[in-house]
């Protein structure tokens, strides 16, 4: 049986900072370690020398700069969480960390080192070894972008583009993604960060929410005890809303990507239109927007229908671009 992959991606409280206190000037990790998050033969992590490595917190310890201090964090009770469900036959689970504390969410657009780095990790677990099949991504991000009033404000369109580029660069259009809404954050605009978590609305999307959930005494990560309840948050969502699901989760062959490509490329062209002069035209904008975004979410099956949607849909923007520059 496959390794059953788990991506973890985001900030410090992914990464972990349960346990972690200030100690004669610098963080300092307790080492205290719950029974939910013990170590299994059967739960691996991913090392950034790409080995997979029996897990064990701080799972991130290689991947944050060395600056960091790494506790506890929501990855081994989960993966704990979930094992218990798909145990037997081999089972095995396979934990790709990639968060990095102190990150804004502009640090992980495509094409940046953070971005890039995730998602070559990603591929790898898929080739290392006997293989392993990508589940979901559990991603817990935001605290550093409520310290800024355009970064919360434009968080949700951010969010919504960061979860298609993954997507579309690792193949699966319908890859899971389970978000953490935050617990912590600037007062002035976490609330702005939160109303965007929570109220994002993509296929194939959970959020779980931590407001509430007891924090350090910095007021800004996560305790031990609440990496605990988060991870068992997170394997709950998860073993409810994909278990099923994900059985049939299969990565998309080489026409379904060109097909990926050529809406890609659409979406784009689109965009591009809106920015030309004289835009205000552009009578039939709705129904194109319309138009494309029905098209971006439905995944046909066999290139004849790719042919049309694009034959149909780049007509109709070479005469939208026409129109409005004649």
């Amino acid at each position: 049986m496959k390794k059953q992959v788990f991506i973890l991606a985001g900030q410090s409280n992914m990464a972990g900072r349960g346990g972690v206190h200030w100690s004669h000037n610098h963080y300092v990790w307790d080492g205290v370690v719950p029974p939910e998050c013990a170590p299994s033969p059967s739960i691996l992590r991913l090392s950034v020398g790409s080995v997979w490595e029996e897990a064990r917190d701080p799972l991130h310890f290689d991947v944050e700069p060395k600056s960091k201090t790494g506790g506890v964090g929501p990855g081994m009770i989960f993966g704990n969480g979930v094992l218990k469900v798909i145990g037997g036959g081999g089972a095995v689970v396979g934990l790709v960390p990639c968060a990095v504390g102190g990150t804004a969410i502009k640090e992980w657009k495509k094409g940046s080192k953070l971005y890039n780095q995730m998602i070559r990790r990603a591929k790898e677990s898929m080739e290392i070894g006997d293989g392993g099949e990508i589940k979901a991504v559990l991603w817990y991000q935001g605290e550093s972008d409520c310290e800024s009033d355009h970064a919360s404000e434009t968080y949700g369109e951010n969010l919504e583009r960061f979860i298609k580029d993954v997507r579309y660069d690792l193949g699966f259009p319908c890859l899971p993604f389970i978000q953490v809404a935050l617990a912590s954050g600037e007062k002035k605009n976490i609330d702005k960060v939160r109303k965007a978590q929570l109220g994002l609305n993509m296929t194939d999307l959970v959020c779980v929410d931590a407001m509430g959930l007891a924090l350090n005494p910095d007021k800004l990560h996560l305790t031990t005890n609440s990496q605990v309840k988060l991870g068992e948050m997170l394997a709950e969502a998860y073993i409810t809303k994909f278990m099923q699901q994900s059985s049939a989760i299969t990565r998309y062959p080489n026409d379904h990507v060109i097909y990926e490509d050529t809406i890609y490329g659409l979406s784009e062209l689109y965009s591009s239109c809106l920015t030309l002069p004289n835009q205000s035209k552009m009578k039939n904008e709705n129904w194109l927007s319309s138009l494309t975004s029905f098209i971006e979410h439905k995944y046909f099956s066999n290139k004849l229908s790719v042919l049309i949607s694009f034959v149909v849909v780049s007509v109709f923007m070479v005469y939208i671009v026409y129109y409005d520059i004649v």
